[in-house]
């Protein structure tokens, strides 16, 4: 189970609230709040999310370890493969790997005009 200690940043003249609820729904009424979520426990990391919603662990797993270069690192083409280290990640592929590539090998109708599978 995570537990994170949930801070409100309002002022206090705002009128405004917020509420966390358990099910990590965050109920507003104004929405241009700031939150910040602080992590309590010790055996969970939490990570940043980055532009292009690359998972950090993913980038960590094929050796990005530079916690100030991750974003950085999800926009270049560190392997020089023709795609951005996120697009390598959507297309399920090695960041690592210059020739690892996407490809299609099989296009066939659908079954309706402009409709493949």
């Amino acid at each position: 189970m995570l537990t994170f200690t949930f801070h409100d940043v309002l002022a206090a003249t705002s009128n405004a609230f917020s509420v966390f609820d358990v099910d990590n729904t965050l109920y507003t009424n104004t929405g241009n709040q700031s939150f910040v979520f602080e992590n309590t426990n010790a055996f969970i990391t939490v990570y940043p999310v980055l532009p292009h919603g690359t998972p950090v662990p993913w980038l960590i797993q094929y050796g990005f370890t530079n916690a100030n270069g991750w974003a950085g690192d999800e926009t270049n083409d560190l392997n020089g493969n023709g795609l951005l280290t996120w697009q390598d990640y959507v297309a399920g592929l090695n960041p690592t790997n210059a020739s690892a590539v996407f490809t299609v090998r099989n296009l066939s109708p659908a079954g309706s005009p402009g409709h493949y599978q």
